[in-house]
């Protein structure tokens, strides 16, 4: 039996380099993986697959989403020990390939380079799913926020500076300020890592959204502005990816505004007088405090279904 899973690990090895071998001389990129990782079209075999292939990419970013992050929590506890020893044999296997260039690939837990969210329509939803997500074994944890005229505080899972005093900064990803090398060596960051065990999790970016179906009301934008504030106070990273169906009237582009007056555009006026004009979610841009503001770039990513 010892020998039949030695052999089968190996195979398995064999495939995953064949696998990701185009990834390995890639530059570093953010991939956002899909579907969700509870999606009802992927099977666990499918779900071991992401979580495998993301282990052997250290170099590049992975976004992995869920609508449900109880499920992921159980299934990444559960499967963490098959997990890692296939991810051991792959790397056993780099590691002979590579003793002549003096690299060893270590392997690690949780995952240095995955990064998981889930999206929050409301404060009971967040109250509700917020901390188990930040309890999934993970590189860092964020939140796609869809909101319309809902209030929404996420203050209470945000970063505090004593926790973020203790935050790994290996391996460094270009773009996150949150993140630069704060070490040497990564062998340096391995035990920071391990102290981070006891800290307070917390989100580690947030993006924010309005949503963009065709009976999307419009977003309030106190709301933005407040999560924008929370998240600069406490050195968040922030993303905004547009305002939605609506757009105010205080963040038109000049372009928006002639279009607006010379078209007939439907209005209306939130609560506190904010005028709100509905342009289409293609065309009420990244505005927010009269500049356009950072999204993150990434590329789509499906789990490998060879192995």
């Amino acid at each position: 039996m010892k020998y039949f899973e030695k052999t089968w690990y190996q195979g398995i090895a064999k495939t995953f380099l064949d696998t990701i071998e185009p990834f390995l001389t890639a530059r570093k990129t953010i991939f956002k993986v899909e579907p969700d990782f509870d999606h009802e079209t992927l099977s666990d075999h499918l779900r071991d697959n992401i979580l495998i292939t993301i282990a052997l990419l250290p170099k590049h970013m992975f976004l992995v989403s869920t609508g449900n992050p109880s499920f992921m929590l159980s299934f990444v506890n559960e499967r963490a020990a098959r997990i890692k020893t296939i991810v051991d044999a792959v790397h056993k296997t780099i590691g002979q390939q590579e003793t002549r260039n003096g690299r060893q690939p270590t392997p690690q837990w949780p995952l240095p380079n995955l990064f998981v969210g889930t999206s929050v329509h409301s404060q009971d939803q967040a109250n509700q799913c917020m901390e188990t997500l930040l309890r999934i074994p993970a590189r860092g944890h964020y939140a796609i926020v869809e909101i319309d005229k809902e209030s929404l505080d996420l203050w209470g899972y945000l970063k505090t500076p004593e926790a973020d005093s203790q935050r790994c900064g290996w391996p460094p990803i270009e773009g996150m300020a949150g993140y630069r090398s704060t070490h040497a060596d990564e062998a340096a960051c391995i035990s920071c890592r391990e102290n981070l065990a006891a800290a307070q999790p917390s989100l580690d970016f947030i993006v924010v959204a309005g949503t963009t179906d065709a009976a999307a009301g419009p977003v309030d934008p106190s709301v933005v502005k407040l999560l924008a504030e929370q998240c600069r106070d406490s050195e968040t990273e922030f993303f905004f990816s547009g305002w939605g169906e609506w757009v105010p009237e205080n963040e038109c582009s000049q372009r928006q505004i002639e279009l607006i007056e010379t078209s007939g555009t439907e209005s209306c006026v939130l609560r506190g007088g904010q005028l709100m004009f509905r342009v289409g979610a293609r065309k009420s841009g990244r505005f927010l405090g009269g500049k356009t503001t950072d999204v993150i770039r990434c590329i789509g990513f499906t789990a490998p279904t060879t192995v």
